[in-house]
């Protein structure tokens, strides 16, 4: 929350009240800013389908997702879509920002602790 989405913020906060006039309740859930150990992976599409566009890519096949952010052209299409998120959620898509903590193959294995973005 900051001051340029205020209106924004208090129309969602709105949902507390007319849930109580109802008789029911809501749980609050802040969007949290991703951290490379927070379970985000391409194969889900975890927390990046929430940038604009993305989650047409996250609900590819896996190799397709792999063809689209294998070619330069289409990644950079990809990017340009993640750049326009607004709000808090933009920072998902700094992409020097997370780090290859783990892979699962010895052909990924060379990718481990490498930057992203790098």
């Amino acid at each position: 929350m900051y001051s340029q989405n205020w209106d924004l913020v208090q129309h969602q906060l709105a949902g507390f009240e007319i849930a109580a006039d109802r008789g029911g309740h809501v749980l609050p859930r802040s969007p949290c800013r991703t951290r490379s150990d927070s379970g985000s992976n391409f194969l889900s599409g975890f927390i990046f389908d929430i940038l604009n566009g993305w989650d047409t890519l996250m609900a590819l096949p896996l190799e397709q997702k792999i063809r689209e952010l294998n070619d330069p052209v289409m990644r950079a299409e990809w990017n340009n879509k993640a750049q326009t998120t607004e709000g808090a959620m933009r920072s998902i898509g700094n992409w020097a920002g997370y780090i290859f903590l783990e892979t699962f193959s010895p052909e990924s294995a060379p990718y481990t602790g490498r930057i992203v973005g790098g």
